[in-house]
């Protein structure tokens, strides 16, 4: 899926990383990166989340352990996929300024390895029928049950709901279904929370969601 629409919306890079390739000057199983698109993405993203008053948030394990190194802060883990029970420690030990969790067991878990003195802030991913989700990222807590949801993670010890969330955002909330009213119902008590989204932080099978155009 992913390569395809790489094919279509910067062929150049393809061309490239065959090219290196046949010359012998990349290895096999080699990331190739088109870092002047990397930065014009980082831009766009960044400038469309301040006109709206949204903070971005860059999710990838792996390359969140490379951005903690390179001395920046962390937005966010546990998005795209949950943070494994085996890895919570190495994660917290990334001081994450919020950490998503799609249920009470990951939340406890997330706490427990958060380090002494600070309170984790939480994100709740949320679901609902008609939701559209890329296969193998399903998951989350039941959209109608936030109200319920957000005062158990406010209960834990050291944690704070902060807001929900979902992936692909755009793709779940534009249907205006239950987890759009959910946003709405997560809103008026995320007032209620003390903790705000760093600015410009680098923040059951259902049908699957669209390829990207």
């Amino acid at each position: 899926m992913l390569l395809d629409v790489i094919c279509r919306r910067n062929p150049s890079l393809v061309e490239a990383a065959i090219a290196l390739r046949r010359q012998g000057r990349i290895p096999a199983n080699s990331y190739v990166v088109d870092l002047d698109a990397v930065r014009a993405n980082a831009r766009h993203l960044r400038a469309a989340g301040n006109r709206h008053g949204l903070s971005v948030f860059a999710h990838d394990q792996d390359g969140t352990r490379v951005t903690y190194r390179g001395g920046m802060r962390i937005g966010n883990v546990g998005h795209l996929v949950q943070i494994l029970r085996a890895e919570a420690d190495a994660a917290a030990a990334l001081e994450p300024e919020c950490w998503t969790v799609f249920s009470d067991e990951k939340a406890a878990e997330a706490v427990a390895a958060a380090r002494r003195g600070r309170t984790q802030a939480l994100l709740g991913r949320i679901q609902a029928p008609g939701d559209l989700f890329y296969n193998g990222h399903e998951g989350g807590f039941y959209a109608h049950a936030i109200a319920v949801v957000v005062d158990r993670l406010d209960a834990l010890d050291r944690a704070r709901f902060a807001v929900i969330t979902t992936f692909p955002a755009f793709y779940s909330i534009s249907s205006g279904g239950a987890s759009c009213r959910a946003i709405t119902c997560a809103r008026s008590r995320r007032r209620r929370s003390a903790w705000t989204p760093p600015a410009g932080a680098a923040c059951r099978s259902m049908r699957p969601a669209p390829t990207p155009p």
